[in-house]
């Protein structure tokens, strides 16, 4: 293995790392390209599993920092594919960058500096909002989309049915598909069912008129009331 430190012609330090095969393999410089070729790279660990591993023992310093000075909408982490990490002005696949400390998160295969303020997920740092596809969440989650008027699609596929719990500190109201038919269940027992030709069932989940009220035991299953006028 051949170590060679050495100034530049400009003045600058620099680092030549070689292997028994006179390939160079790392290289470090005071002013300009570096790198490290093969194996993974520790930072605060002799162990690394990635290519790069970085540990902190300290629960009171973050273990990675990464930030520009003065340089608003600028992507500060992008993931994606080599091919895409075209550098210059335009970047690929993922960003993930800092406004006015919002968290934005943004995706194409190519995209200009002026793009990323189009994001795809916005986490706003006053409230803890979250939009997607909006920058300006008015609720802890807000969803907007241009392109259909189907905002969500919430799909529990081990099985033909999938529910929602609407919960607040008393108790919890359930939104249920089942097959096709749409179920009302506060605190999870079924009250109302609307089934996929259109009949509504109160008391039966087997409606066969478009109302089909039922009630077991004695009582009245149903009342009508006229509050006011003749």
């Amino acid at each position: 293995r051949l170590h060679i430190l050495y100034n530049t012609s400009n003045g600058d330090a620099q680092y030549l790392g070689y292997d028994t095969n006179s390939v160079n393999k790392v290289k470090l410089n005071t002013n300009g390209d570096s790198y490290l070729i093969g194996g993974n790279v520790g930072i605060g660990t002799t162990s690394p599993i990635g290519k790069l591993n970085i540990q902190q023992a300290s629960l009171d310093v973050p273990s990675l920092f990464i930030g520009r000075f003065n340089a608003e909408n600028i992507p500060l982490l992008q993931i994606g594919e080599s091919d895409y990490f075209t550098g210059g002005t335009t970047y690929g696949e993922t960003l993930i960058h800092s406004s006015n400390r919002d968290i934005i998160i943004s995706t194409a295969t190519t995209q200009p500096f002026a793009s990323v303020n189009t994001s795809v997920v916005t986490i706003k740092k006053d409230n803890g909002n979250v939009g997607i596809g909006t920058t300006s969440p008015a609720r802890k989650l807000s969803v907007e989309n241009s392109s259909s008027s189907i905002i969500a699609d919430f799909k529990y596929s081990a099985a033909g049915y999938s529910s929602i719990d609407l919960s607040n500190n008393v108790s919890f109201a359930r939104l249920s598909s089942v097959n096709s038919d749409l179920l009302l269940s506060p605190a999870g027992s079924e009250r109302m069912r609307i089934t996929s030709s259109g009949n509504v069932g109160i008391g039966t989940t087997n409606p066969n008129s478009k109302l089909d009220v039922r009630r077991s035991g004695n009582g009245i299953a149903l009342e009508l009331h006229q509050t006011s006028g003749s």
